[in-house]
């Protein structure tokens, strides 16, 4: 029976093989986990704005459920300057 022995050339061989095997590994992973990295940023920022248009969808739905309802309705005339016909306006100059 033969014993081979792992001279100091095959160490070096195997050694530099591992290093080329890692240097590989690292310039194909790398931008890879930069661009996963920039996607879920992308994600986040969308998921943001998805959650902000549900809130204000939500505001919209509620306010259309209310659109013939009366009060509603004074509610926003009185928002935009309207008075009933027998109420009297009075303006305070001195608010700031």
């Amino acid at each position: 029976m033969k014993t081979k022995l792992i001279t100091k050339r095959d160490k070096l061989i195997m050694a530099g093989v591992i290093v080329i095997l890692l240097a590989f590994l690292a310039f194909y992973t790398i931008p890879k986990l930069i661009t996963i990295r920039q996607q879920n940023e992308q994600i986040a920022e969308i998921q943001s704005s998805i959650d902000a248009l549900s809130e204000e969808n939500s505001k919209m739905s509620q306010t259309l459920e209310h659109v013939d309802d009366d009060k509603y309705k004074e509610d926003v005339a009185r928002e935009n300057g309207y008075v009933h016909p027998e109420e009297r306006v009075y303006i305070d100059n001195d608010a700031d």
